[in-house]
């Protein structure tokens, strides 16, 4: 349907795209929703959870709301946010500064970092169309419709962000040995895992799983936030953890070691390759 507006002093944008998405702006503040069309009735819901039905009428380039809102299409669609595509478009390192609050999001491979003020998450993500989950190892979830407009990520909870530049985490990852430990098999007493395995984020976050004989732990940046216990069924590592954001929590994810690399896979599909260190 294109663009409405109301203006000049109190601007209200409704931009309508074909898929059924709606994009409201008000001055400047964004947020996400959908829309449907019936006879002579405008639904729409916002991911804040607003909604509404309305009755509407088109006088010529005027949209018409029967709460009194009179909006004029606009001769061109504004070259603001388009819908984020499926697929790996909001990959990389995206940050805002407001004073003294500093916001880093990392995506890449399917899993999301989290970095407010030195206060760090991490856990898998999902984007369909434009909605986007994650849910973070301290048990939060994050649900926003997003948008992207250049190198500017939009939430529609009103948070904007920026891309920059990936950093260079340096190093170089240990050679994949191609002949890989069979799942399940046992050196010298212990598991495969055993011992200390690394990965560091572009964000600047270092993960470091430790398994000791059946226990493990869970470090980040050096400070231990999860502890727990696993078995290995299969390429299955079955675990349940005993400290940390969630006491009691069991799961279960899949595992491979090719030489000084540990793969592991979460339920989503999404790996993540740690190092031996």
């Amino acid at each position: 349907m294109g663009s409405t507006e109301s203006c000049p002093y109190y601007c209200i944008v409704f931009t309508f795209h074909p898929d059924g998405s709606l994009l409201y702006s008000d001055n400047g503040q964004q947020i996400g929703g959908s829309y449907t069309v019936q006879g002579q009735t405008l639904s729409f819901r916002f991911s804040n959870g607003f909604a509404a039905s309305l009755n509407f009428q088109i006088e010529g380039e005027m949209l018409v709301l029967s709460d009194g809102a009179r909006l004029v299409r606009q001769s061109q669609a504004p070259q603001g946010p388009q819908p984020v595509p499926v697929g790996g478009s909001i990959e990389g390192t995206w940050a805002v500064q407001d004073g003294q609050n500093v916001l880093i999001m990392m995506f890449m491979n399917g899993i999301c970092g989290f970095n407010f003020n030195g206060n760090q998450a991490y856990g898998p993500y999902t984007l369909q169309g434009r909605h986007l989950h994650v849910q973070f190892n301290n048990g939060q979830t994050l649900d926003v419709e997003v948008t992207l407009q250049g190198d500017t990520l939009l939430f529609s909870n009103g948070t904007r962000l920026q891309r920059k530049a990936m950093p260079n985490v340096g190093g170089q990852a240990a050679p994949v040995v191609q002949q890989p430990v069979q799942p399940g098999q046992v050196q010298g007493g212990a598991t495969p895992l055993e011992g200390s395995w690394g990965v560091l984020l572009p964000n600047g976050m270092r993960i470091v799983f430790t398994f000791t004989g059946s226990t493990y732990t869970v470090q980040h940046n050096g400070t231990t936030v999860e502890t727990g216990t696993f078995r290995l069924n299969g390429n299955q590592l079955e675990y349940t953890v005993t400290s940390g954001q969630m006491p009691g929590q069991r799961g279960v994810n899949l595992w491979q070691v090719q030489g000084n690399t540990f793969i592991m896979t979460v339920p989503n599909g999404s790996s993540t390759q740690f190092t031996r260190m």
